[in-house]
Formats: structure tokens, C-alpha cells, sequence
């Protein structure tokens, strides 16, 4: 999830490949988690936007 992405993330976006960063990835993960874990309904929208502002750097 480095900002930026890996090598071969950058390497594949430079020779055409459409590529994804795993950051929705991480987030469904923790969102299956969290229903498991407490039985109830996730807050996804507020998941998501503490993960993307994470992710750039608004928060640590």
C-alpha cells in the first residue's frame, strides 16, 4: 500500500497494464472483519474515508 506504488506496480502501469493498488481490498477486508467480529453493520463510508485519509498522509 506504499504510496506511490511498488516498483512493479510502476513497471506494469508503464508498459500498459491497468493495475490496482489493493487499498479497496484492505478495506473490504477490514469491513468483513469488523461484521464478524461484532455482529453488526460496519460504518463503511467512515472506514473508507479514515483509510484513504491514512493512505495520503492527513492522518497518522
Amino acid at each position: 500500500y506504499k504510496k506511490g506504488g511498488t516498483q512493479l506496480y510502476r513497471d506494469a502501469t508503464a508498459a500498459g497494464s491497468r493495475v490496482l493498488s489493493g487499498i479497496s481490498l484492505l478495506l473490504y477486508q477490514g469491513v468483513e472483519s469488523f461484521r464478524l467480529w461484532f455482529d453488526v453493520e460496519p460504518p463503511v463510508a467512515i472506514m473508507r474515508q479514515v483509510l484513504y485519509r491514512y493512505y495520503e498522509g492527513d492522518i497518522k
